[in-house]
């Protein structure tokens, strides 16, 4: 079968997209994650943006100062990970960045309007075996 032949289906899917206001929601998650970080996502949905760099990937003044936060906090690394995130929340109450470890992260985040914001910081090492 040929897409043509599909052509009522297609509308249909366009409906539900439009019903559930899919381009919307898209947008406004992926304008707060550019707010958020500077930066445009890697990934965009309805309920969530991400976008997840490895030390390597990142431009020399921001993976010293990451590294230099990891050896002040006493954390042990091989690399790391910086994992940005803007997702939908609606069991959380607002409030401004909040610091935290949590394992062998560094996360800061913050929540308005029901849209958590996260920056998380992964340490990672690699076993020696």
């Amino acid at each position: 079968m040929k897409e043509a032949d599909f052509g009522k289906v297609v509308e249909l899917v366009d409906l539900i997209r439009e019903q559930f206001e899919v381009e919307r929601k898209k947008k406004e998650i992926e304008e707060k994650f550019i707010e958020t970080f500077g930066i445009k996502p890697k990934v965009v949905n309805v309920s969530s943006a991400e976008a997840t760099f490895r030390d390597s990937e990142l431009p020399e003044e921001i993976h010293n100062k990451i590294r230099d936060l990891l050896d002040d906090l006493g954390m042990a690394y091989d690399c790391f990970d910086l994992h940005l995130t803007t997702y939908r929340t609606e069991c959380e109450e607002n409030h401004e960045w909040k610091a935290d470890i949590v394992g062998h992260s560094v996360v800061l985040t913050k929540v308005e309007d029901g849209i958590k914001c996260k920056l998380q910081i992964l340490a990672i090492w690699e076993d020696r075996i």
